[in-house]
């Protein structure tokens, strides 16, 4: 599970871990550069989050307790963005869950994404969410 850029890895135990535990799921929670404290040793946000995140990914794959037909990645608020991102990049997608934050993304995070495609992406999603059901 990979939060947001406001949140920390002992917040994250307290949204998810309870529960699955409860259901006999392993958990990894994770702050990437830019979350948590991380930014106080000097790792900002990066543009590029989907290599750590798929870094993530290779450790926990390379594990032996770790059936890699049943991993699945989780991300919220930001990360809710970021996790589904880092998943359509692999050979071999895996199941994602995303939260991300609500609302429209300003102008200028969407000038900051790296692709045309994303950009159009994002604005796709941030609409849809408006859209009465």
């Amino acid at each position: 599970m990979v939060g947001g850029s406001d949140t920390f890895i002992e917040d994250l135990y307290f949204y998810i871990g309870p529960a699955v535990l409860k259901r006999d799921y392993n958990v990894l929670l994770v702050d990437l550069s830019g979350q948590g404290r991380l930014p106080f040793d000097g790792l900002p946000m990066r543009p590029d989050a989907e290599v750590p995140i798929e870094t993530v990914v290779d450790y926990v794959l390379g594990r032996s307790e770790v059936d890699s037909d049943r991993l699945a990645a989780y991300g919220i608020s930001g990360s809710g963005y970021l996790v589904p991102r880092s998943s359509a990049d692999r050979e071999s997608a895996r199941p994602t869950c995303a939260l991300p934050p609500s609302g429209e993304p300003a102008p200028q995070s969407l000038a900051a994404l790296p692709s045309p495609h994303m950009r159009q992406s994002h604005r796709t999603q941030a609409h849809a969410s408006r859209v009465p059901r």
